[in-house]
């Protein structure tokens, strides 16, 4: 993604436009780039300009947090962690993990939390 277009996401994203910011998304997340799926993830997550769809934001996440991004594993973590269909506390760690592995703080109290609940093993 070029500078420009980032600025040009970012404005959108300061001016609320979801109508112009989803389009420009869906464009850039399918061309692999990894902050446009993340933040497509996101929209569908939080429904900014989108029906929330939990599978759709999953699907989105996965795609960044495959790439390494982070924050993409943590929100993937959590998605599995706290989902109504997709629920799976062994994903939820597996992702947890990752994050952790880079130094995030709430994966690795999220980690915590799992295994002082007795929810996945160690």
């Amino acid at each position: 993604m070029s500078n420009d277009q980032y600025a040009e996401i970012s404005d959108l994203y300061k001016g609320r436009k979801p109508a112009e910011v989803i389009p420009l998304l869906e464009e850039l997340a399918g061309q692999g780039h990894v902050v446009a799926q993340l933040s497509l993830g996101s929209c569908y997550d939080n429904s900014f300009g989108i029906t929330y769809d939990e599978e759709k934001a999953v699907y989105w996440y996965t795609k960044a947090a495959e790439a390494g991004n982070v924050k993409a594993q943590l929100l993937l973590a959590y998605c599995y962690y706290t989902g109504y269909e997709i629920r799976d506390y062994v994903k939820a760690a597996e992702w947890f993990r990752k994050a952790a592995a880079q130094g995030d703080a709430d994966a690795q109290k999220y980690l915590a939390i799992l295994k002082q609940n007795g929810l996945i093993k160690e």
